[in-house]
């Protein structure tokens, strides 16, 4: 089935979207944590680390 799967005449493109699909997502969450743990004097949420915790833990894991 895995060397079926392999011989298709576009699995460069099929690869190429299977690995770069969420590339983009991985710098913005590394970009929106001090968003959110920022005072809201300089523009952030100020959350509590734990609060940002808790919405990576459990809402994020249900997208």
């Amino acid at each position: 089935m895995f060397a079926v799967f392999f011989r298709r005449p576009d699995i460069a493109r099929v690869l190429a979207f299977l690995l770069l699909y969420r590339f983009a997502e991985a710098p913005l969450r590394e970009l929106v944590t001090p968003v959110l743990l920022d005072p809201a004097a300089v523009g952030g949420l100020a959350l509590k680390t734990q609060y940002v915790g808790i919405a990576y833990g459990t809402l994020a894991s249900r997208c």
